[in-house]
């Protein structure tokens, strides 16, 4: 039974799911709704617009359906674990239309890429919608046609890493290769098109025998990460600066999405520690490293989308001061 035909149906105070693990908060939601529709019979809860360029006022509050072949390509994962359980149940995929994301999605509209990048943060206490909204964005970006470099938890970057090693670039820094490997595969899938249209600009060497030619595609460069995992991390940096300088020249073809969830573990210390104990600190963990860049410097034809983890900030990083928050965002003040 889809979330439609939940909403459609005239037993839906009844309605129960087989699926035990669900039921309670299936239940809940579903008692909830009841109980609105029952004030405002003539509401519709589900909305047939599947586009996110357009959404508007009216459609706030409504669930909209996002296509299969989008969730595989978007978010081949980041998405909420308890989504992905409610995704499994009602066999389909639905996203609330919010205010903050429909704000978010007007000013992209609007969007001047001949003037420095702009950072959106929703924010927000926990369980108010902050990820899904978050969500709603990327999918109008990635349906816009856009380029869309998706960091869907960061913390995972710097907390609760395996695999770590020296980096072969610089031995004060570690690599988290299988990770670097895991997010390649997904940055392949989300962005397939632009792969065999972004020509890299400079020449990278990984071994002796390895490296990519300057003018060489950027799938290249991707695959080279994916089948060489031992230079995979290496490999994002690289793809990080090559988007870094093209997205702002005036021959690029594309423009530039970063989306960024828990954004502020990149800020955060590390809970990662070495052979003697000592604690890594973020600046030397290689794989943080580019994506801080992408963040701090402004460049053109790019657009920064961002989402804090406040339970992260509470209870596992120190908690930043005003004065620090601003300098993450505006660098130059």
């Amino acid at each position: 039974m889809t979330i439609s035909e939940i909403f459609a149906s005239e037993h839906l105070m009844n309605w129960t799911s087989d699926h035990g693990a669900s039921q309670t908060v299936l239940q809940t939601t579903a008692n909830d709704f009841a109980g609105k529709a029952c004030k405002d019979p003539s509401y519709q809860w589900i909305t047939q617009e599947s586009d996110p360029a357009c959404h508007s006022e009216k459609h706030i509050g409504q669930f909209y359906t996002v296509p299969p072949a989008h969730i595989r390509n978007v978010f081949p994962c980041g998405l909420p674990r308890r989504y992905i359980q409610q995704m499994k149940t009602f066999n389909e995929a639905c996203l609330m239309v919010r205010q903050p994301a429909l704000e978010v999605i007007s000013y992209l509209k609007k969007t001047d890429f001949n003037k420095p990048a702009l950072r959106y943060v929703f924010y927000g206490m926990r369980g108010t919608g902050k990820s899904l909204s978050f969500c709603h964005t990327v999918h109008f970006c990635y349906t816009q046609g856009w380029l869309v470099l998706h960091i869907p938890d960061a913390l995972r970057w710097v907390k609760d890493c395996t695999g770590l090693l020296p980096s072969s670039y610089n031995t004060s820094r570690f690599d988290q290769p299988l990770q670097a490997v895991e997010w390649l595969r997904n940055f392949r899938t989300t962005n397939e098109q632009f792969l065999s249209k972004i020509k890299i600009k400079q020449r990278y060497v990984w071994t002796k025998r390895e490296f990519t030619e300057e003018g060489s595609l950027l799938g290249e460069l991707v695959d080279q990460g994916i089948s060489r995992v031992k230079s995979s991390s290496d490999v994002v940096g690289a793809l990080m600066k090559e988007l870094r300088l093209q997205s702002g020249q005036p021959e690029s073809n594309f423009s530039l999405a970063v989306a960024v969830n828990s954004v502020n573990a990149l800020w955060g210390k590390s809970n990662i520690m070495i052979e003697d104990r000592r604690t890594v600190r973020k600046h030397i963990h290689n794989p943080v490293m580019p994506h801080t860049r992408l963040l701090l410097f402004s460049f053109r034809r790019q657009e920064v989308l961002c989402v804090p983890c406040l339970t992260i900030i509470r209870r596992v990083f120190d908690a930043m001061n005003q004065l620090s928050l601003e300098k993450c965002y505006h660098p130059t003040t």
